[in-house]
Order: C-alpha cells, then structure tokens, then sequence
C-alpha cells in the first residue's frame, strides 16, 4: 500500500497528496518522514500553499515523528512555525478556525 501512496506525495490535488500522507503515517514507515516533510513545506505559505492546506500533512507528519521521538517532533513544530509564519498576516475570516488548529498543532508540548 505504501507503494502506492508515496508518488501522491507529489500530485498537485491537495486533497489527493493529504490523503496519501495520512496513508503513510498509518503505515508507521519512519522513512516516509522526509517526504511527509516535504508536502508540509509545498503546502505551507512558504511555498505559496495557504495554512489551511498544510493542516492534514502537518498531522500526519507530526504522529509519524512521534515514532522517532519528542526530539523530532518539536523539529517538525520549528520548521512548520516557520514556514506557517512567511504566509501573509492578513487572515482571510474562513482561515480562523484552520490557525487555531495549526495553534494546537504547534504548540511547543
């Protein structure tokens, strides 16, 4: 199954790429953590995505990482904060909700 998944990684549907994440963090292969990494960076607003687009991704990321520990896991947190941050400061009103999910998400445990 993960076979099959990994190159959805890559489509441009972002519902389509999402799923495969998920997909792939069910699986529990700690080498898919790069690519997983890697989605959540071209759908974050660093890369021209939106935050509500790296919700899923990010999920998926982060239980995949906590697979190889809390070190991982706030690594994962810095780099999404990050690339969270370089969107634009002006929120659309239906994004409320998508940064109070990406707040919880990020939220240094």
């Amino acid at each position: 199954m993960a076979t099959a998944l990994r190159p959805l990684l890559a489509s441009d549907d972002v519902f389509e790429a999402s799923r495969a994440a998920s997909g792939l963090a069910r699986q529990k292969d700690i080498t898919d953590l790069p690519a997983l990494l890697d989605l959540v960076y071209r759908l974050s607003p660093a890369d021209g995505g939106t935050a509500g687009s790296m919700l899923e991704p990010l999920r998926a990321t982060l239980d995949l990482a906590a697979l190889a520990g809390p070190e991982i896991v706030e690594g994962v947190r810095s780099r999404a904060r990050t690339w969270r941050a370089a969107g634009s400061a002006a929120r659309r009103s239906w994004e409320r909700d998508q940064d109070r999910e990406l707040d919880v998400l990020l939220e240094a445990k």
